[in-house]
């Protein structure tokens, strides 16, 4: 596969595949070599997310308005000086018409309307994507519950429909509950999507400048 379109510092997204749950990551080119992108190791709660050799991955990433990616492999795996994975291409590059797989660590204030009962209750956006968003909040949000979500994107107040999809609860010693909600997106607006997307670029080249992985 021809590596033209990659650089090193590019931001692409990581889709692992366990079961029956698809998790994705934001990582980095950090090199090419030997016909594999040199990709930074994903991180899962401050962790190293394991992949194993040999196992098949989807790489996805932006070039343009255009969205592509490929399946590739493990081949190798380096700790020093830094975690990064060896990724070889073994499809060739597709076209992707969704827009939903970019996502976006991030923490974003959000007010919540519940669809049955009209009550409102602030909360954290913690992950964000095209498709859905991971929510927080000091309440239970049961899976099928039907909600609002009133964000701010680049100075425009966006209220975005979406469903609970999966909600799980931690606690920490000495905090209180935080409950967790998978919320997907339902009759979202393209533009909406749109200015989603571009909110989560935007958000991604802030990093590559910092110097975040």
């Amino acid at each position: 596969m021809d590596f033209s379109g990659f650089r090193i510092g590019m931001k692409i997204n990581i889709e692992i595949e366990r079961g029956k749950e698809n998790f994705y990551f934001t990582s980095k080119v950090e090199d090419i070599e030997s016909g594999a992108l040199v990709l930074d190791i994903p991180m899962k709660d401050n962790r190293l997310f394991h992949v194993s050799l040999n196992e098949s991955v989807k790489i996805h990433f932006s070039k343009g308005d255009s969205f592509y990616y490929f399946i590739g492999e493990i081949v190798a795996k380096k700790y020093i000086p830094i975690p990064v994975l060896f990724v070889k291409p073994i499809s060739p590059l597709i076209k992707n018409q969704r827009r939903d797989f970019f996502r976006i660590k991030i923490t974003l204030k959000t007010k919540i309307s519940l669809a049955e009962s009209c009550e409102s209750f602030d909360g954290y956006i913690k992950d964000l994507s095209g498709g859905g968003a991971l929510i927080t909040t000091d309440r239970e949000l049961k899976s099928g519950t039907l909600l609002n979500l009133q964000v701010s994107l680049m100075s425009n107040y966006f209220n975005i429909k979406g469903r609970v999809v999966r909600s799980w609860c931690e606690k920490q010693p000495g905090q209180p509950i935080v409950h967790y909600a998978a919320a997907q997106f339902v009759d979202i607006d393209k533009v909406v999507q749109d200015e989603i997307i571009k909110f989560i670029f935007a958000e991604q080249r802030k990093m590559i400048r910092k110097g975040y992985q």
